[in-house]
């Protein structure tokens, strides 16, 4: 379970992986490059969230490590809205789709072009 959260969160064909400055930094804030970098996949079910202990929202695991799961779904509404207001990424896919995405993901990365 803990390798599909990672995969599902992580390596989907939408994931983002930005690249360092000169410098080796990212120019981004920690919790902006974790919005960016990080998506949810079916966040408000609770079937989902049950199996997968909450860390289908995975958007407030990396930004609220110290709090527990059982408030991700809660803090989630809260990171979307926040997001819309600001103009910042909060990412979210269906477990579905996100599956889906994963299995393209995996063949871009496998084509001779690869183009992520």
């Amino acid at each position: 379970m803990f390798a599909i959260v990672g995969v599902l969160n992580h390596q989907i064909f939408e994931s983002v992986f930005p690249e360092p400055n000169e410098n080796g930094l990212i120019d981004k804030h920690k919790k902006e490059h974790e919005l960016e970098v990080t998506i949810d996949f079916s966040p408000y079910n609770k079937i989902v969230n049950m199996l997968f202990g909450g860390f289908n929202t995975h958007v407030a695991h990396h930004l609220f490590p110290n709090i527990c799961h059982i408030h991700y779904v809660e803090i989630t509404k809260m990171i979307e809205t926040i997001s819309v207001k600001h103009g910042l990424t909060y990412k979210k896919n269906s477990l579905y789709n996100s599956i889906i995405s994963h299995f393209k993901y995996l063949k871009a990365l496998s084509s001779a072009k690869n183009v992520v």
